[in-house]
């Protein structure tokens, strides 16, 4: 008996399919999705009641069980514009007057495949006029998309706002002493990375957790060992889930997303702390804010408590202006993350408001100045033309004998 010595390899039931590497379009239907249809001699009524029920934009039309089209919102529209002026009611009219054709695709076929139908017809049918097995609309392939691209864009985020923060809190002239001082250990002293871009995660802890450059980082991550051990345990965290993704380890699971997520948003919160005034050039290149502009950021609608507080506590600072070490104390607020969540409100109502918040985006450099101070601090002042304005308006707040309360 003759012995095959090249016999193909057979996959156990443990194995992953090939089919399972690629993202194919049966990847795209969703799991509860079930195919309904209505036959060609349905009333539109019917078909409509039927659409509206289960929330489809569209319906298989069948004839002795062969899809001969689809009624969707458009094709309806689109026949009664072509019928005209019709004697019976509209729901009494047969589904058939207003069938369209939409492309037939199979679920072994790459994704990709179907995007032109997708974006010329807002939808496909999977499978044959016989075997209907799904349609498919845009919002299935973006959300297929979300799910599968969602942690790399969030890792995507948290890798440029750590590199944002060593930046910020690192000159740039003295960048290469700090990555000799916390790297080179790990790589000798000719095999350094000479920029934050070669940086792998693990590079960017070594840098910001080690003894002698973690004051750097104090105006945004604190300066307890408490403080530097939490900012560790999330470092930490985020780079054994991007190890895990990136190198496609497993699937990241809903549990992994959603860590993703919040150490996303935690960043954000930080990042706020790092906004600079703009340079002289971009001060020249556009008109500066009127006093018309100050009086609607403070008019339009109420100011909030905690803004109130940072008003007051900057204009009662005068020319010395306060740390953000020094407001959240003075305005009675509970660490540097909660000052960050004043700001970035401020920011946001500033560049909401119509005029010149509106259209330059200033954030909170329309109100403050911030002046840069060793150790990555920074001092703010209230801008002189927003003082003025406070003092014309005189609200109330202003002239409270006390500034600190903490918002909830």
């Amino acid at each position: 008996m003759a012995v095959n010595s090249k016999a193909t390899p057979v996959m156990t039931d443990r194995e992953e399919s090939p089919a399972d590497l690629f993202h194919l379009v049966g990847n795209l239907i969703p799991e509860a999705q079930k195919v309904t249809s209505v036959e060609a001699g349905d009333t539109v009524a019917q078909a409509l009641a039927l659409m509206e029920q289960h929330n489809f934009s569209q319906l298989p039309v069948s004839v002795n069980s062969r899809v001969v089209g689809v009624l969707s919102y458009h094709s309806l529209a689109v026949g009664l514009l072509r019928l005209g002026k019709v004697e019976e009611p509209i729901g009494e009219l047969p589904v058939e007057e207003f069938v369209e054709q939409l492309q037939f695709v199979q679920a072994d076929e790459n994704w990709e495949t179907i995007v032109p139908h997708l974006n010329a017809d807002e939808a496909v049918l999977v499978g044959t006029r016989r075997e209907l097995e799904a349609i498919l609309t845009p919002m299935d392939g973006l959300t297929y998309l979300a799910q599968v691209t969602t942690p790399f864009v969030l890792l995507a985020e948290i890798e440029q706002a750590l590199r944002k923060i060593i930046s910020a809190c690192i000159p740039a002239s003295e960048l290469p002493a700090c990555i000799r001082t916390a790297l080179t250990e790990k790589y000798g002293s000719e095999g350094l990375p000479d920029a934050l871009t070669d940086f792998t995660v693990d590079d960017t802890i070594l840098l910001i957790q080690h003894s002698k450059n973690w004051p750097r980082f104090a105006a945004i991550f604190g300066s307890t060992p408490q403080q530097r051990s939490r900012v560790g345990q999330r470092l930490r965290e985020i780079r054994d889930l991007r190890n895990a993704v990136f190198h496609f380890r497993r699937k990241a699971t809903p549990e992994d997303e959603g860590a993703l997520h919040r150490h996303r948003d935690w960043l954000q919160i930080k990042t706020q702390l790092l906004v600079k005034p703009p340079s002289d050039s971009a001060a020249t290149a556009t008109a500066g804010p009127a006093p018309e502009d100050f009086q609607r950021l403070l008019t339009r609608i109420p100011v909030p408590e905690g803004q109130r507080q940072l008003y007051k506590a900057l204009y009662d600072a005068g020319a010395k202006g306060l740390t953000h070490a020094e407001l959240i104390a003075v305005m009675g607020r509970r660490d540097m993350q909660d000052l960050a969540g004043v700001l970035g409100a401020l920011g946001h109502r500033v560049n909401g408001t119509p005029g010149y918040g509106e259209e330059n985006q200033p954030g909170t450099n329309m109100v403050i100045d911030w002046e840069p101070l060793p150790e990555g601090k920074w001092r703010l002042r209230l801008k002189p033309e927003m003082r003025a304005v406070l003092e014309a308006l005189s609200p109330a707040w202003l002239d409270a004998t006390s500034t600190t309360g903490v918002v909830h």
